[in-house]
């Protein structure tokens, strides 16, 4: 395939629900049309539309799971509220048991398999209470003709995001960001400085909010009302941390036994199935719980460590193994992809499958990633690092978490903030001074929602587990969906539910999730961890010992010659190295230079020049700060206030 496998263009539809409520008949045709126009752009995907009195419907969708055409009409038994039109994006996982239950309190089917129809009938039998027998990857639009009246509902970790806002008497609601935005829905709205600064601390947004002051997402089981001009937002489900003390090997156990169930509910359908295969702990969890055959998949910028290991990790499970080899200049096809995806709400190259997926397509029907296992089951408190030539090499042990000036230990942590690059001075006065102060108010309130005072739970809640669907490695999981329906393991809800209850200490480092890997499939287990070069039991110091080492020889060997700037022996690309190729710089070099992509009322350009200065001549340290300004300025220039 010489330097790596062409890129397929910037295909970047997902399957998707696309809706407005309570306009009149022109406005709603004008702005589903809209909707339409954005993401149709190259789209291969079934679209199915509904227009009538009060409310509209688009669903984008694959045709693979949940074909039939949407909305589903559900009837109630009893003629008193009327029928139910329901539209979904995603699926239910192992949904018998409660379509039985429906059944025998004699409420007919007339559909197979469609889950549109299951939540229909739930919330037609129950009311909104019966949401939280929905079990799933889903969003949920649910139109009730005769109340007036819409549901919106996200499942409990925003996989299928819904982003909504207000447009005069109307309610306008997308999967997509960008969609809200293209159909018109927010003009004459304003940025949220607030959402723009979490961003470039942190690259993931928190709670529900959006680059627009006047739009929001659902939280991870929310649920939106909206009747008589009137919009009533609850939750049916919320994170509760902390269970009952267990030990190590307790845990791993239960642990073990979970995995096994969501590997059985996830993998026993007919579709063919992918995974996307690392050399590391998560994905090859994954393949230890499949039942049935797999077609694993694996992108690299060279035949390295971590591919032969994937290799070796499908070959010892019997599964046919595909190695994708990714374009010398990947990341520059993907920039823009990435924008769409996110939103421009987190940095481009978390999209590391954008243009890969339609390879990926021709050998199964859905995709399994393996995001967000580390949210989950590896905890989330930060390294302890130490910068040595430009590098911020991690050090044995990690920094043990105190309830006391809980907020400024999370404005500091190491594994995904950017406390040390100091981004405020990114920004002009008076934002430059309001950026600490309300990224810490807004902690504060986010730490009063989180129902628990142990430190590790709430950097936890704050930094990402209770809405894994917003994590900006989530793209991830998007960019798959350009072409086939994904699927992650970790979505599972039961497993949603244990990690939260399992002891920190258990998940801190992937503990409890090794032992269950070794009880579940041992000669997985055996094989080296692409990461260390050990294997996954091997004594935490030795690990790191061994990862040091590896990671220094091959920056040695790049510094002969012998590798490019941009390879790594991992599956992620070094994107210092990728910044500097000619086609990747040109464009940092383009966007952060118009004044129509970095505002100069609002960030100081001179500070933006001088980092990139940095970067081209060879300094490290402002690479994730580029490509946060990078990601929002391509955003800002199509889609922000006043475009």
């Amino acid at each position: 395939m010489g330097a790596g496998l062409s890129h397929e263009g910037k295909r970047t539809q997902l399957a998707e629900l696309l809706g407005i409520c309570g306009a009149d008949e022109a406005t709603a045709s004008r702005v589903l049309a809209r909707m339409e126009a954005h993401v149709r752009e190259g789209a291969a995907f079934r679209i199915d539309r509904h227009a009538g009195p009060g409310f509209g419907l688009l669903r984008c969708h694959h045709g693979v799971i949940n074909p039939q055409p949407q909305p589903v009409r559900v009837e109630r038994l009893a003629a008193a509220g009327g029928d139910l039109l329901v539209g979904m994006d995603g699926e239910l996982l192992d949904g018998g048991e409660l379509r039985r239950r429906l059944e025998e309190e004699g409420r007919p089917f007339e559909h197979d398999g469609c889950d549109a129809e299951l939540a229909g009938r739930v919330l037609a039998a129950r009311g909104s209470a019966g949401l939280a027998e929905l079990r799933g990857s889903f969003s949920l639009a649910v139109w009730e003709p005769v109340a007036g009246r819409l549901t919106l509902a996200v499942d409990r970790s925003f996989s299928r995001p819904i982003y909504w806002c207000r447009m005069g008497d109307a309610l306008v609601f997308a999967s997509r960001f960008n969609a809200l935005v293209a159909c018109g829905a927010l003009d004459g709205g304003e940025l949220d400085m607030l959402a723009l600064y979490t961003t470039f601390m942190f690259d993931d947004l928190h709670d529900t909010m959006t680059y627009y002051r006047q739009a929001q997402a659902l939280i991870p089981g929310g649920l939106l009302t909206f009747q008589a001009g009137r919009v009533t937002l609850d939750r049916y489900w919320r994170p509760r941390y902390g269970g009952p003390r267990v030990g190590l090997d307790a845990a791993a156990e239960e642990l073990a036994a979970a995995l096994v169930r969501a590997g059985r509910r996830a993998t026993a359908d007919r579709p063919r199935k992918g995974l996307m295969l690392s050399g590391g702990l998560d994905s090859r969890t994954m393949l230890a719980v499949a039942e049935g055959p797999l077609h694993t998949f694996t992108t690299t910028d060279f035949y390295n460590s971590e591919a032969r290991i994937a290799a070796r990790l499908a070959r010892t499970r019997g599964s046919e193994h595909t190695w994708i080899p990714r374009d010398p200049d990947h990341y520059a096809h993907i920039v823009d992809a990435g924008v769409e995806l996110s939103g421009g709400m987190g940095r481009f190259h978390h999209a590391i499958f954008a243009g890969l997926a339609g390879r990926i397509a021709r050998s199964c029907d859905v995709a399994f990633t393996e995001e967000p296992a580390d949210r989950m089951f590896k905890g989330f408190y930060w390294d302890r690092r130490l910068l040595v030539a430009g590098l911020r090499v991690p050090l044995p042990g990690r920094t043990r978490p105190k309830r006391e000036g809980i907020v400024e230990q999370i404005l500091r942590l190491e594994v995904k903030g950017q406390h040390h690059n100091r981004p405020w001075m990114l920004f002009r006065e008076p934002w430059r001074t309001r950026f600490l102060e309300e990224l810490r108010s807004s902690i504060e309130r986010q730490l009063a929602d989180a129902g628990t005072d142990d430190p590790r739970h709430l950097i936890e809640h704050v930094a990402g587990q209770r809405c894994p669907g917003r994590i900006a490695s989530f793209q991830n999981v998007s960019c798959v969906r350009t072409h086939l329906e994904y699927r992650s393991l970790f979505l599972d809800d039961e497993l949603r539910e244990l990690s939260l209850r399992m002891s920190p200490r258990w998940r801190l480092g992937a503990a409890a999730m090794r032992r269950a890997l070794r009880r579940i499939d041992p000669r997985l287990f055996a094989i080296a961890d692409a990461n260390t070069g050990v294997r996954p039991d091997a004594p935490a110091p030795i690990a790191w010992a061994c990862e040091m080492a590896a990671d220094a020889g091959f920056l040695l060997a790049r510094r002969m010659g012998l590798h490019a700037g941009h390879q790594t022996n991992k599956s992620w690309s070094d994107r210092a190295g990728a910044s500097r190729r000619p086609a990747l710089a040109a464009m940092l070099a383009e966007t952060l230079g118009d004044p129509a992509c970095i505002e100069p009322s609002i960030f100081d350009t001179d500070q933006v020049a001088d980092a990139l200065r940095q970067q081209q001549s060879g300094s490290r340290g402002k690479t994730a700060l580029l490509m946060t300004l990078l990601t929002f300025g391509r955003w800002f220039r199509r889609f922000g206030p006043g475009r």
